[in-house]
Order: C-alpha cells, then structure tokens, then sequence
C-alpha cells in the first residue's frame, strides 16, 4: 500500500486511484516492474549463452581427448610394431648365429677328423 509521510501526515493514494499522485505512483510501479523483468529476461539470456558456450567448450575438450587417445593408440600401436619387428630381427639373428656354430663345429669335426 502507498503511503506518503509528509510532517506526520499519512495519505493512502490506494484510496485515491483517480488522482495524479496516485497514477505518477502506478506509472512508477510499472516502469520499475518492466525495468525488473527486463533485467532478468536480459540475466536469463546472459546465462543461457555462458551455458551454450560452456557446452561448447566441453565438447570442444571432449573432442580434443579423444583426438589424444587415438594419438596414443596410434603410437602405442607404431611402438608395438617397431618391437615386433625388432624382435623378428633378433630371431633372425639368433638362427644365423646357430647355423654358423652348427657349420663352424661341423667344420671343425671334418677337419680334426681328417688330420
């Protein structure tokens, strides 16, 4: 309710709702109701784009891991390989080294045998 105190004198414009204090009063409600929703409509807007944007931002970092992972997977994958690999040369290796100890120690057999 309105109420004005002007040296002790209280008026209730509510009484009044024809007069010009009264409607300057309602005028001012009004202005300052739409001037509220205003301000939260122009909030509520505010915060829906901080949350698109931040939706964004997690997808975006989504993507970003798992453009990682696949990178890792694909060196892990590399590494593994250059191991095999490696591994396979020592195996060939290996069976050189076993062929040339079985014809050195046959050779050698031959040559003390026929000395």
């Amino acid at each position: 309710m309105a109420t004005e105190n002007l040296s002790g004198n209280k008026r209730n414009y509510e009484e009044l709702k024809g007069s010009p204090v009264a409607k300057l009063i309602a005028s001012i409600r009004k202005e300052r109701d739409e001037t509220r929703a205003e301000r939260h409509r122009d909030e509520m807007s505010l915060r829906r784009e901080e949350l698109a944007l931040r939706q964004e931002q997690f997808q975006a970092y989504k993507m970003e891991l798992k453009l990682k992972e696949r990178e890792m997977e694909r060196m892990f994958e590399l590494m593994t390989q250059k191991m095999e690999l490696q591994a396979k040369k020592m195996e060939i290796e290996l069976i050189k080294l076993r062929d040339l100890l079985k014809s050195s120690s046959t050779q050698h057999y031959f040559l003390r045998a026929g000395s």
